[in-house]
């Protein structure tokens, strides 16, 4: 005789957890016998499959009733309240899944304010608010200075300070302490076989005190280390983990640094990414041997304990007087001279913050207007359970417990449309993160859902119930007991303070939809403004990239070698024009202090300053700049023969407003050589499309011996520019293998990363104004439709006496038109308001543009007539029959 099999021993011990304890035993017996009936042999596989399928298939209703009834095990006992508060949670979630599309529109409105809001702070948080992870970011300060007398009124934290003005902070302000300076450059390092070209800071003194951060691994600079100038590194997170696989033994290993070997001494802690830089190299010369007119540092420091930042500005102003009156009398720009220190963060973000005040203020219109539809949509619920709230009442209910019960509802809808909000926005993120531009946010900042992004979601989340709920729940809690039980229609499906409060959304969500509507055009008009600015050139298949050469390239061999590479490149087929470069627009940022062979000294005339620029010979031919008067670079400027310069139209209108400048002379510094002016040439764009081109000089590469080791290429091309790009670097490499290319753009996308602020704001303006615009017509369709059933009965009785289907028509849509017209009216004064809050980031746009703000509430009107028109078009199709039986 065959053995009996006993069933799986899992499955029956998954329903012994899981089923109530009075039950299971009965139960498993109830299992077991069917399993071994002869229809489900023990021998056979479909058996022990059955017996599977009916365990499952008990798991999910045992578990949930053990829940209902708190029998959990070791399940501690439960007070009353806590027992209302299930109950009232359970009769809200049926009572929102019996009504699915109220539910599925609900949620899905409260996801969208939400998810909107949370990744919009998320973006303002990295970006504006905590973009650097350094500790008391308060203390963390910036030492800037502006010069007056040297045009350059404007206070500056970036390459304007110079090595004894560095020395003079670190000495004489008592209430800084780990001053240190430093100053940024390109460098190639070589990991096995592999160059890498690194962003490279240089530094006076210790970073790690003054940033407050431990290095993850090592130590940061001695005094002596950097006194000494000693081949010691410091590299950064990143390279430790992709180039050394976070080994710890790298502390003692030699790194070539352009082809000399340093001492690795320290690694960076991930986030400290100072600029993005990857490796951290002792100054490379003495603050003692600089001239004190060479400025091209940043000064960084921590402000004292017990010390504000107003008591340093006010220690650094007298600082800047003594320096002043001390050597006002040899350098002339000193004259009104200012030092002043911000908050780093402050410093950083200056750029950045009224793009992300402005997002969180577009984002807080979005919540309202999701607020006030979600509000909407309780109040249309909310009318038609009158009839159950009033027997709720005639049974005995309490108004604060039906009060209670729909706030449970409603934090239910809040909840579930908090967490389809965060997930919507976990994953947006992921595109958002690579969609934005590289320079809208701080080097080693980053978009995440942090505890403060979580605390911002949960606030408003619990706000909205809070605010928007209460209005209808406070409505639908005081039903007229006799009126609805005794059958009163108009009673039962809502009062004429609910239709108040209906209209009142309505014109509050047109009035923000107007606000935003006209932001988002006032954008788009600036913007498009923006992008037919002529920059000056032609940017048309046009690429850039750079390179540095290492320390074994001297004097003469400079600039040789990136001749032999432009004559080089210029042979690529498909290559038009190649040139060589130091900066470019419309980024160009070294700016030098000039003098004017022979113009008088004045004592109240600002001296004249440009930008300075190194280019090569067909620089201007490559870029596409007219000649306007003069010459350019020529084959016999060169080595040993007089410096020549030219001028762009607003350097050469500046310096020389009355007569030509050719012929004339000037010079950057007292000991630098003059240099004659033999052209000028149109002025482009060169510091963004927005701003005015600012006066630059230019100089030929091949008369300044050789001093700028990292210059750019130029490629002008017939077709697509980066179609060039594999060859130009296999020519690189075949003239030196081991230089790594860098900053690769097209001269198109650059002015593109220009305006990339701008762009962000018009695009996320845009989206929230489409989403406004939709929020408003469904919120005008609700309502309507709402009225038109609860005035059923009255358009049945116009349409028997003869009233035609337009007559009807024009009757809805005229009771709607009112809250539309108020609504419009209500938001054109916040339209011209918020067109002064975006003031700064208009371009030939007036901040109340009647055009744009007129355009935009014709198409809001449109769309709401559109929305209203529809319930309309249904009420005027009645069968008036039916209508004088509707209930």
């Amino acid at each position: 005789m065959t053995a009996r099999r006993t069933p799986p021993r899992l499955a029956q011990w998954l329903f012994r957890i899981s089923a109530r304890p009075e039950d299971r035993d009965a139960m498993l017996g109830d299992l077991t016998e069917e399993f071994h009936d002869s229809d489900t042999s023990p021998g056979r596989l479909r058996g022990t499959l059955w017996y599977w399928r009916q365990v499952t298939a008990s798991l999910g209703p045992n578990i949930f009733e053990r829940v209902r009834r708190g029998r959990l095990r070791h399940s501690p006992p439960r007070r009353e309240p806590m027992l209302r508060l299930e109950q009232d949670l359970r009769f809200a979630f049926r009572s929102l899944f019996r009504n699915p599309a109220f539910t599925v529109v609900a949620v899905l409105s409260l996801a969208v304010g939400i998810g909107s809001t949370t990744i919009i702070y998320s973006i303002v948080d990295a970006a504006v608010l905590r973009p650097f992870p350094y500790p008391a970011m308060d203390r963390l300060v910036g030492v800037g200075s502006a010069f007056p007398r040297a045009s350059q009124s404007d206070l500056g934290f970036f390459e304007v300070h110079s090595a004894p003005e560095y020395a003079d902070v670190r000495r004489e302000a008592t209430l800084l302490e780990h001053v240190v300076a430093f100053d940024l450059g390109n460098r190639h390092i070589v990991a096995g076989d592999r160059p890498e070209r690194v962003f490279t800071a240089f530094w006076w003194g210790n970073a790690f005190p003054a940033m407050g951060v431990e290095p993850a691994l090592g130590r940061g600079f001695l005094d002596d280390e950097v006194r000494q100038r000693e081949r010691v590194a410091v590299i950064s997170h990143r390279v430790w983990t992709n180039l050394y696989a976070n080994d710890p033994e790298v502390l003692g290993q030699a790194i070539p640094v352009n082809d000399d070997p340093y001492t690795i001494i320290g690694v960076m802690p991930r986030q400290a990414m100072l600029f993005g830089t990857d490796l951290w190299l002792p100054m490379w010369a003495d603050p003692d041997v600089l001239p004190r007119n060479r400025r091209q540092f940043q000064i960084l420091g921590r402000i004292k304990a017990g010390a504000t930042l107003h008591q340093v500005n006010a220690e650094l102003a007298l600082i800047a007087g003594r320096i002043e009156q001390h050597y006002v009398g040899e350098h002339e720009e000193y004259a009104g001279w200012r030092l002043e220190a911000a908050t780093w963060t402050a410093i950083n973000v200056s750029s950045n913050r009224t793009v992300g005040m402005t997002l969180l203020a577009a984002v807080a219109f979005v919540v309202l207007l999701v607020s006030a539809n979600v509000a909407n949509l309780l109040l249309a619920r909310s009318a038609g359970r009158r009839q159950e709230m009033a027997v709720r009442r005639a049974l005995g209910a309490g108004r604060s417990r039906i009060l209670r019960q729909l706030m449970t509802e409603n934090s239910a809808l809040a909840i579930m449309g908090g967490i389809l909000g965060l997930v919507m926005t976990f994953i947006s993120l992921q595109f958002v993160w690579n969609a934005l531009p590289a320079n809208l946010l701080p080097t080693g900042a980053e978009v995440t859902l942090n505890g403060r992004v979580l605390a911002v979601a949960g606030l408003i989340t619990m706000g909205t119930v809070m605010v928007f709920g209460l209005v209808p729940a406070l409505q639908v809690s005081r039903p007229n007991l006799t009126s609805i039980l005794r059958g009163d229609s108009t009673q039962a499906t809502g009062t004429r303070g609910t239709h108040r409060l209906h209209l009142a959304f309505v014109t509050f969500e047109v009035a923000l939809a107007v606000v935003l509507l006209a932001g988002a055009g006032l954008m788009i008009n600036s913007f498009a403004r923006l992008q037919m600015v002529d920059p000056g050139f032609d940017t048309a298949n046009g690429l850039t990239l750079r390179l540095t050469l290492p320390s074994t390239y001297q004097g003469s061999d400079v600039t040789e070698f990136f001749e032999s590479l432009a004559d080089r490149v210029s042979a690529i087929p498909g290559v038009r024009d190649v040139a060589l470069t130091s900066q470019l627009p419309p980024s160009v940022f070294y700016r030098r202090q000039l003098t004017i062979e022979g113009a008088p000294a004045t004592a109240d005339a600002a001296l004249p300053s440009a930008f300075l620029t190194i280019a090569g010979h067909g620089y201007f031919e490559a870029m596409g700049m007219p000649l306007l008067s003069g010459r350019t670079f020529e084959e016999r400027d060169g080595e040993g023969t007089p410096v020549v310069g030219l001028l762009n139209e607003a350097a050469a209108t500046r310096m020389f407003p009355n007569e030509s400048p050719i012929g004339h002379r000037i010079r950057t510094v007292a000991d630098a050589p003059w240099v004659e002016i033999i052209g000028v040439v149109g002025s482009v764009k060169n510091r963004g499309l927005d701003v005015a081109a600012e006066p630059e000089v230019f100089i030929n590469v091949r008369q300044v011996d050789g001093w700028w080791n990292q210059l750019f290429l130029v490629i002008r091309t017939a077709g697509i520019p980066e179609v060039v790009l594999p060859e130009v670097r296999a020519t690189v490499t075949d003239m030196d293998a081991g230089l790594p290319v860098y900053r690769i753009r097209t001269l198109e996308s650059a002015y593109a990363d220009s305006v990339a602020q701008r762009r962000v704001a018009m695009a996320t303006l845009s989206v929230f104004a489409v989403v406004a615009l939709l929020l408003a017509a469904i919120g005008i369709y609700g309502v309507v439709s709402q009225a038109v059933n609860q005035r059923t009965r009255e358009i049945g009785v116009r349409l028997a006496l003869g009233a035609e289907q337009h007559q009807v028509r024009r009757f809805v849509i005229g009771q709607a038109l009112w809250p539309i017209g108020l609504g419009l009216l209500l938001g054109v004064p916040g339209a011209f308001l918020v067109g002064r809050v975006f003031s700064d980031m208009m371009f030939e746009v007036a901040p109340g543009d009647p055009a744009t703000i007129t355009v935009m509430s014709v198409l809001l009107a449109i769309v709401a007539l559109v929305a209203t028109y529809l319930p309309a078009r249904r009420a005027s199709r009645l069968d008036p029959a039916q209508a004088l039986r509707y209930e």
